[in-house]
């Protein structure tokens, strides 16, 4: 069984690795901003943002944000779950990998 030490660094790796990933990208900076965020969600947390959390995180209008998440749907970029009443999003890591970058 692997240490907690052992996991965190794993997952430490990995979000390296997506960001450098990102920053090979000729996305939006927002874009790409968002999508990070999306990203360190669905590494260290087993719940996705809801909008207002993203609202709060990411320093935008709620208007902005929902725009960026309709770009990042389209893309197959994005995850979206239902608790209750409030949607959840993450990052779709499997599309996410196969972002082509410039």
């Amino acid at each position: 069984m692997k240490s907690t030490y052992d996991l965190l660094q794993g997952k430490l790796d990995q979000l390296k690795h997506y960001y450098e990933l990102l920053e090979g990208c000729s996305l939006p900076e927002k874009e790409k901003e968002l999508i990070f965020l999306l990203i360190q969600s669905s590494l260290f947390s087993d719940d996705g943002f809801t909008i207002d959390e993203l609202v709060a995180v990411y320093d935008q209008a709620k208007i902005s944000v929902r725009k960026k998440l309709s770009i990042l749907k389209e893309k197959n970029l994005l995850n979206i779950s239902r608790q209750g009443h409030a949607l959840l999003y993450r990052a779709n890591m499997q599309e996410v990998e196969k972002i082509k970058c410039d």
